[in-house]
């Protein structure tokens, strides 16, 4: 796999943010209240560190939401191929055992039995549509052969 990072990291990353973020937070609330009651530079000074690092971790927070976001992409995107050659897998074995005549288990005959039935589904299903189509086809025929005869109006004799 592709991954940038491991599930580990994230969390461990997380776990990091999330402390840094609590020590901000309980420090912001004390700064401003004593900025609140004392307006002075350094009182001020102090409260801008610490939104400074609150927006510090906030992006943060927001890279790794990225990373996260990318590797789920990676992640499904391999997910997808995986079932696609599982599936094509599946196929060429079902035929490799048809041709064989092994069934394994009465689980994976229940199995070949549905998809027995679903093959013979589908070879009535077209057969049932060619049939409907000829028909219409030769509806369409015998209609243009007799639309072009002139059939002359019998008229009853004059008594």
């Amino acid at each position: 796999m592709n991954v940038k990072a491991e599930p580990t990291v994230y969390t461990n990353n997380l776990t990091n943010l999330d402390s840094r973020f609590k020590v901000l937070l309980s420090d912001y609330s004390k700064s401003y209240v004593s900025a609140q009651m004392n307006p002075s530079d350094s009182e001020n000074q102090v409260l801008i560190r610490i939104i400074n690092g609150v927006s510090e971790v906030s992006s943060d927070m927001f890279s790794m939401s990225n990373n996260i976001e990318s590797d789920i992409q990676i992640v499904n995107t391999e997910m997808t191929n995986l079932h696609t050659r599982i599936q094509r897998e599946k196929t060429t074995n079902t035929g490799l055992k048809r041709d064989l005549g092994i069934v394994d288990n009465t689980s994976h005959a229940s199995s070949e039995m549905i998809r027995d039935y679903e093959l013979i589904y589908q070879q009535r299903y077209l057969r049932n549509w060619a049939l409907v189509l000829s028909g219409l086809a030769c509806i369409a025929a015998i209609g243009t052969v007799y639309k072009k005869q002139v059939v002359l109006p019998i008229h009853p004799p004059v008594v």
